[in-house]
């Protein structure tokens, strides 16, 4: 009875199968499917409890979306739902595949898309799969063009920035920009950045993939530049000259005629 006078001892706890539960301190563990007696000993009296374990097994994982579309370079994440969510089974490592990794690559749910086409993303949990197909699509670039407000003079010294323009402006072709300048000596264009360096004409290239788009831009000369003589310039030199000449022969006669009459 509860009101003994015998001293009482410790108690003591055993299961009939550790592999179904084990008892530590009159706790219970439950390690898998099947019965085990739990048996407490106090001052040689024992009693017991049989535990009875039930498992709830993982019957199947599934993926947050069935199927997917994704543009050309862009990124999205997966993730996997265990059914049911109160299973007792171990859940293990999700593992992830990709049917074609040239159209889409798989690495911890995220899917990377590379180019046009279809992928089945595969997810694997304890030997249960979920799929996932997966549309790449593409926004391809029909052609490029300067803005507008491009110029087409500059002055020695000056720096710009020039840009492009894409007739898609959401493309999922590659962006990069080549730039290349037909005199560097007359003007350098380095990312876009136009360094005009000397008097000149100069043509300005961009170019896109297979797109190639042009501007000619002059350079004009400070007033503390002398402009370079070109073709253009010659008759005025020309002219220039024959003045001097005229000045000269002139100048010779008169002081002939000086002599003379002295």
């Amino acid at each position: 009875p509860l009101n003994t006078t015998d001293t009482i001892g410790a108690t003591t706890w055993s299961t009939s199968d550790a592999t179904v539960a084990t008892v530590a301190g009159g706790v219970v563990t439950a390690l898998k499917a099947g019965e085990a007696t739990i048996t407490a000993t106090i001052n040689s009296k024992t009693a017991t409890c049989i535990v009875t374990v039930t498992e709830i097994p993982l019957n199947s994982i599934a993926l947050n979306k069935a199927t997917t579309s994704i543009l050309k370079g862009a990124t999205e994440t997966l993730t996997t739902v265990i059914n049911p969510l109160n299973t007792t089974d171990t859940i293990g490592a999700t593992t992830w595949s990709t049917s074609d990794a040239t159209v889409a690559t798989v690495l911890g749910g995220v899917v990377t898309a590379l180019k046009a086409g279809e992928s089945t993303i595969t997810a694997t949990i304890n030997s249960k799969t979920a799929t996932c197909l997966v549309t790449v699509t593409e926004i391809e670039l029909t052609g490029i063009s300067f803005p507008a407000t491009t110029p087409t003079k500059l002055d020695v010294g000056q720096t710009i920035t020039l840009s492009v323009l894409f007739a898609e402006i959401d493309t999922t072709d590659d962006k990069t920009i080549t730039w290349t300048s037909s005199d560097e000596t007359i003007a350098t264009v380095v990312n876009g950045v136009l360094v005009a360096k000397k008097s000149g004409v100069v043509t300005i290239t961009a170019s896109v993939l297979d797109f190639t788009i042009t501007r000619e831009i002059t350079i004009n000369a400070l007033d503390s530049e002398t402009p370079p003589v070109t073709s253009d310039s010659t008759p005025f030199v020309l002219l220039i000259c024959l003045i001097a000449i005229s000045c000269l022969v002139t100048t010779i006669v008169i002081k002939k005629r000086i002599m003379s009459f002295n």
